[in-house]
This record gives structure tokens, sequence and C-alpha cells, in this order.
């Protein structure tokens, strides 16, 4: 694959931006606010200062998912693992995701700090309880994420969303039509996704071999962006009445069968 998941210097730059985010919050909430608090910064400096920390903060968010968007387009491959094909979230989505709850956690003990200095007699369970429960929605939110894949296995096709149930087909039931948005936000091109998912579901020929890597290296050379597209199509039979049976009636086994092109 030519751009992997796991692109280290993209996670690292994640991790230090969420570290980078917490030091300026804790800028705001140790520094600035205890000096507001008492009135030891004059009022047209309060608002200024107060929002430089509050700017970094989001600017060391969204750098790093901003560096993995501009990483060019989605790659025409798969994530192999044994037994299946994975086409994972995009990677920026990822980023954000994680960074927001690392950052989320580091700022819990800041705002138990700030609660003590700016309010030393008051009990800090309330602000130690919202900070954790507010990290622990972004772990949820980072962990389904993660799970918002597309999953090719021997037996059919599984589509999972964010929050949404799963959406598992056989094979021979299998619509490229659920994986055809471009808008997907997945770390795959959807016209490789689309195109392979049409391949498995014509051709059960190699369908057992999914999940190895040879098979993978078939699929891009034979389905890979130099490929024309090619068009789904399949035929159908079904009994279309006499012209002497109520429409409502059933057809009857003898009748004449139509071919219709899907």
């Amino acid at each position: 694959m030519r751009r992997t998941q796991g692109n280290w210097s993209i996670w690292v730059a994640a991790v230090a931006g969420a570290v980078a985010a917490d030091l300026g919050f804790a800028l705001r909430q140790l520094w600035l606010e205890p000096r507001a608090h008492n009135g030891d910064l004059v009022w047209w400096l309060d608002l200024p200062l107060g929002a430089v920390p509050y700017g970094l903060l989001m600017l060391a968010l969204c750098v790093p998912a901003l560096a993995a968007a501009r990483m060019g387009p989605p790659p025409w491959a798969f994530v192999v693992r044994p037994g299946r094909f994975v086409a994972p979230p995009a990677l920026w989505l990822r980023v954000i995701s994680v960074e927001a709850a690392v950052a989320a956690w580091g700022m819990v003990p800041v705002i138990m700090l700030s609660w003590r200095i700016v309010a030393p007699g008051d009990s800090l369970r309330v602000p130690g309880v919202t900070g954790v429960l507010l990290a622990l929605a972004a772990t949820v939110i980072a962990w389904r994420v993660r799970r918002r894949t597309v999953t090719l296995t021997p037996e059919g096709l599984t589509v999972r969303e964010v929050w949404d149930t799963e959406i598992t087909q056989p094979w021979d039931q299998a619509a490229s039509e659920l994986v055809a948005d471009p808008r997907s936000l997945r770390w795959i091109d959807a016209r490789f996704l689309t195109r392979v998912v049409d391949h498995y579901w014509a051709d059960p020929t190699h369908r057992a071999a999914i999940g190895t890597a040879e098979e993978h290296q078939r699929l891009t050379e034979l389905l890979g962006p130099r490929t024309p597209s090619v068009t789904r199509t399949r035929s159908v039979t079904r009994p279309v009445p006499a012209p002497w049976i109520d429409d409502a009636a059933c057809c009857p086994p003898s009748g004449c069968l139509e071919v219709l092109a899907l």
C-alpha cells in the first residue's frame, strides 16, 4: 500500500498536538484564570490573553488532522487482515478523534487543579466527575469512529457505520451501492471498493482467497486505477401470467418467463 494506516509521523504529530492542546489549556486555567479571578489583570487584557491559549489548543488539534487530509486521495488498496480485507475509516477522521480523546484526558487534572486554585474550599467532585465524563465521551467517539469500516470475507460483505448497526450481506446478494458513495469517509478509493464488490459478486472463484496477500495483489492488478469500469448486470427469471389470468392472482408454474436486467 502506498500510504498505510500506520503512518507514524501523523500519529506522532497527533499525540504532540494533544499535548500542546493540554499545555495551552493549562496556561489558560492555571495562570490566566487565577489572575483574572483575583483582579491582577486589567479587563481589556483578559479577553485577548485568554483567547490565545484556546487558539493554540484549536491549532494543535487541527494541524495533524489537516496534514492527514492532505496526504492525497485514498489508496486503491485494502488493509489485509487474516481472512478478510478491510476498508478503514479516513485517516484524518481517526487522527482527530484519537487526538481529541487524548487531549480530553489530559485536561481532567488541569480542570481539578484550576478549581482548587480558584475555589480552594470547594469539593473537587463536580469538576472531577465532569472532566472524566467528557473524556469518556471523547474516548467512546474515537472508538466508534474506528469501527466505521467495510469488511470483505469469503462469506460476504459487512458495512459498519459509526452509530448504526452493521449490515452483512452474502456475496450472492451483495450490493455495491452500499459502498459506492465517494463521500463515505473511508481510507480507500470508492471506485476500487465498488469494483471489488462487483467482482466477487459476479465471480465466486476467488472468494476463498480473501484475506491473503496474493489475492490482494491480484485485485490491485486486475481492478486498479488503470482498469476500465465494469457495468454490473445480472439476469433473473420470473414467471409472467398468461393474459387470461387475473393480475392479482398467483402466476402458474406453466407461465411464460421474462428475463430482466438489473
